[in-house]
């Protein structure tokens, strides 16, 4: 794709795969409407500061994330979210900030028992897109059972979306996303949280600080 002058290749770099999935979630997958009420956990995540942005952009009304812990939490209130909760607390602040209706689309990439609780809070015809299962230390990632029955009298809809899958089926469509958002980029619609650029002989470091979970925004690795 060509770039923009103003965009350089290290922010280049951090955007695969995060903006694009970000994009899709909320537009092919969820279809977002203006004003609706959108819920994303992980919100100081590479997705998770994008999606935010990007909900804030579409008009979302209300934009709510959750993190892990306090200092993330402050992280993730500079990336288009009105309010940021820790996850034991985002079903309770969902209905009070919706005046207990709910909200219309969550973002989920934990698994349970997140999974479940973000079913809990969905809205008449809300929305939950599920792109993952970290498991974030919150429990099991895997999927307790659904009955589909379940979901009729509740009206509301489970959906998933894999840019690795969309790549290998469409990837036509990955690429129209690509050239939307490197416009969104472009006009500093958005911004990529890059938080630190480490050499490729440090690759274990950022491993390892992955998987500590308390990384927040993106991790680059430079080549030369």
């Amino acid at each position: 794709f060509p770039l923009a002058a103003n965009i350089d290749l290290a922010v280049a770099a951090g955007f695969p795969t995060i903006v694009p999935t970000a994009y899709d979630l909320l537009v092919r997958t969820a279809h977002l409407q203006k004003g609706e009420t959108v819920l994303i956990h992980s919100a100081a995540g590479g997705v998770g500061t994008m999606a935010g942005q990007i909900a804030r952009h579409l008009g979302a009304g209300l934009v709510i994330g959750t993190v892990s812990n306090s200092r993330k939490a402050a992280y993730a209130s500079e990336f288009g979210y009105d309010k940021v909760v820790l996850y034991d607390e985002f079903q309770q602040t969902a209905r009070e900030l919706t005046n207990g209706r709910g909200v219309d689309i969550v973002l989920e990439a934990v698994g349970e028992p997140i999974r479940s609780q973000s079913l809990a809070i969905l809205a008449p015809f809300g929305r939950l897109v599920i792109f993952g299962a970290s498991n974030n230390g919150t429990g099991n990632p895997h999927d307790l059972p659904l009955e589909a029955g379940s979901f009729l009298g509740k009206n509301t809809a489970i959906l998933g979306y894999s840019i690795g899958a969309l790549s290998q089926t469409a990837p036509h469509l990955i690429a129209d996303t690509a050239r939307q958002t490197l416009d969104l980029l472009a006009q500093e619609q958005i911004k990529i949280a890059i938080t630190d650029i480490l050499s490729l002989e440090e690759a274990s470091e950022a491993h390892r600080r992955l998987e500590s979970r308390d990384t927040v925004g993106k991790l680059l690795l430079r080549v030369r």
